[in-house]
């Protein structure tokens, strides 16, 4: 089943152990190829990235490579699609596999992972890895309650996570024939640089993006009160990730966002603000939610010119 799993399922510990004891084709011109491909699908057509989820073993050798070249483009909003997409590809294909097949690849993620049959469990420590949404959560004996649609969403999340995970690579560091795969897709692939659009020193107030455009993210970014700070700093960081900025970048707007907060007793710090930053990029599968910032107090009611249509999200 071992072999099954790694063929199948390329992300899996399987298929590292199969790629680390020589069990794959060396790297040739075509594997490299469907690996560059596979990162523009995964901008310019989504469901060709799932379709090319194939079950063979050179498909665990153009995965291999596809993080490559993802790590040395540095482009966190490509990584994060081509992330979603295999992700959403694999729960698909999990959900009709059969119960030891299903079982097998859902604890190579959580250790923990005891039942069978649409009631399964996991210890906290374990969920907390990529679950969200504990509050609601089935909770016993330090253990958490799932059904298979719940550990199935759990599981998608972790496959993303570790997806993104990348490597720090170099285009230096590896051979021609990938380093010319990763200047192609660089030239392919759109910008992911955020830059104002009126000039000047390229400080916060500069930095743009879809999600940080929207008037309610506006209001964050200038400056909450105590109470509602660290939740401010949650929603500015998802937005920031949601819009593809580098680390480097989000950092500037939470450091803006510490200087615009009032002074208070207790004061709001970059470093808690850096600390929220870190968790939201370790997390990368994270959605900007509407509903969680009305929630959170930092709406009164939802933008009626909303883009995201709040009532479906």
């Amino acid at each position: 089943m071992d072999a099954f799993i790694a063929a199948r399922y390329p992300f899996s510990s399987f298929a590292k152990k199969y790629l680390k004891a020589g069990g794959a084709d060396t790297i040739d011109s075509d594997a490299v190829d469907s690996a560059k491909q596979s990162i523009i699908n995964a901008i310019s057509a989504p469901e060709r990235q799932a379709r090319a989820s194939s079950d063979s073993k050179s498909r665990m050798v153009s995965y291999a490579l596809a993080r490559v070249i993802l790590a040395a483009l540095g482009k966190p909003g490509t990584a994060r699609k081509f992330a979603n997409g295999e992700a959403d590809a694999a729960a698909a294909k999990l959900d009709e596999e059969k119960e030891d097949v299903f079982f097998e690849v859902a604890k190579d993620f959580f250790p923990s992972l005891a039942g069978e049959d649409d009631e399964y469990n996991v210890s906290l420590a374990d969920f907390l890895k990529c679950g969200s949404g504990l509050a609601n959560a089935k909770i016993e004996r330090g253990k958490v309650f799932l059904d298979k649609t719940e550990l199935l969403g759990l599981l998608r999340s972790a496959i993303a996570f570790k997806i993104i995970d990348l490597p720090r690579i170099k285009p230096s560091e590896v051979p021609p024939l990938v380093r010319e795969a990763i200047e192609e897709a660089d030239e392919w692939l759109p910008s992911e640089t955020f830059r104002g659009t009126a000039g000047g020193r390229g400080g916060a107030g500069e930095i743009e993006g879809k999600y940080l455009d929207l008037s309610c993210v506006k209001k964050i970014r200038a400056g909450l009160e105590e109470g509602r700070r660290y939740y401010g700093s949650m929603a500015l960081a998802i937005a920031c990730l949601r819009d593809g900025l580098a680390k480097d970048d989000a950092k500037k707007v939470m450091e803006e966002y510490v200087a615009n907060c009032r002074r208070s007793t207790h004061p709001f710090t970059a470093r808690e603000a850096s600390a929220t930053l870190d968790w939201v990029y370790k997390h990368p599968t994270l959605r900007f939610s509407c509903r969680t910032m009305k929630e959170n107090g930092l709406l009164d009611d939802y933008c009626e010119a909303c883009l995201f249509r709040y009532k479906t999200r």
